[in-house]
């Protein structure tokens, strides 16, 4: 084994190790995806003889509040979005949501939430409320519900908690159009890390070639946009506006492990494109850790906005990801440039090597 070829492995299990240690860290006070509306207070369903004053909502998990909004359609029909949620005592699982007057009638709570995968969670809370009563001050104040007819909670079943469950007067991005973006964006982001392992464990200075170049270059600027775009869909999740018109729910965006995801790949893609296309690093060995922590990282973006993220060890989900999309982009981009340049377009001397390194 030629002795550039052990420092890359070096260098890349380094490099992965540093990438794994990271994502154990970060995943270690984190919590996984699909949140779930466990209870409610006042229940769905619930007649009231007194309007509540505050409700109150009990999660499965830790609720951002960046990313919660409820709206109430009083009984007269209008509807209005509440603010002034809180975490309740229970701690952030718990969610308490002042309530204004309530006429007697009936009542009906939306909930919205992005969980931390970056999905769209909704559910509805039906109240009836047979006589009004004078609101208090809700900041502190237990929930008023007098003789109520139906038990104080609420079970998951009955909230009908659906992802992408949305009301008229919320834009919900289409699911082909999410799942055109996701792969889009995962295509290109083989097409990067698969050229660099073939570059660095087959065929050494085919990265160089005009046509990997172009590849590289197209499928770097294809990340940075798509992961944007994909930054804004879960803005537009946020807000329930359209996600042009979601640039003001970024910054809320970002504190949903998918929407951290989608931000740092755009500055991993910025800084790998700045090693690979302007600067001139002279050294062979810290061109290609500069090279290889932002790849590994790429990888790590897509586990880490996907479903390995919210299994039991999502440590272990995540690291076991990035591994295995790294072996794929090795395996589908070298076996595309063995079939696309070396056979066609090699001598013997040159195609006989190579394709045993790849085999």
């Amino acid at each position: 084994m030629p002795r550039t070829l052990l420092r890359h492995l070096a260098l890349l299990a380094l490099a992965i190790c540093v990438a794994v240690t990271g994502v154990v860290g970060f995943a270690a006070g984190a919590v996984s995806a699909h949140n779930t509306l466990v209870s409610s207070d006042p229940a769905d369903g619930s007649e009231l003889a007194g309007a509540p004053v505050q409700i109150t909502w009990v999660f499965d998990k830790a609720v951002p509040l960046e990313t919660m909004t409820a709206t109430l359609i009083d009984a007269t029909g209008a509807r209005s979005e509440l603010s002034g949620s809180t975490h309740g005592a229970a701690g952030d699982t718990e969610v308490v949501t002042p309530l204004p007057t309530l006429l007697p009638g009936p009542v009906s709570i939306r909930w919205r939430l992005v969980g931390p995968d970056g999905h769209p969670i909704t559910g509805r809370v039906n109240l009836t409320i047979t006589a009004p009563t004078v609101a208090a001050t809700a900041t502190t104040a237990p929930t008023v519900a007098v003789a109520a007819t139906t038990p104080p909670t609420t079970n998951p079943a009955t909230v009908g908690a659906t992802s992408l469950d949305q009301s008229a007067d919320s834009y919900s991005t289409p699911t082909f159009v999410r799942w055109i973006v996701r792969y889009a964006s995962y295509l290109a982001i083989m097409a990067i890390v698969g050229i660099l392992l073939t570059t660095a464990y087959v065929w050494t200075g085919i990265g160089a070639h005009s046509i990997l170049r172009r590849i590289l270059s197209r499928s770097l600027f294809a990340t940075a946009a798509l992961g944007f775009l994909q930054l804004l869909v879960v803005a537009s999740d946020i807000s329930g506006r359209a996600p042009w018109s979601s640039f003001g729910s970024i910054d809320a965006a970002t504190t949903t492990d998918a929407g951290m995801a989608f931000a740092i790949r755009i500055v991993l893609v910025v800084a790998m494109w700045l090693v690979l296309f302007q600067a001139d690093i002279v050294h062979h060995e810290v061109y290609w850790t500069a090279v290889a922590l932002p790849g590994l990282g790429l990888l790590a973006t897509w586990a880490f906005a996907g479903h390995s993220r919210s299994m039991r060890w999502p440590a272990v989900g995540v690291a076991t990801d990035v591994a295995h999309h790294a072996a794929a982009a090795a395996w589908i981009a070298g076996l595309a440039i063995v079939g696309w340049i070396v056979i066609p377009k090699t001598p013997p001397e040159v195609l006989i090597p190579v394709v045993r390194r790849f085999s």
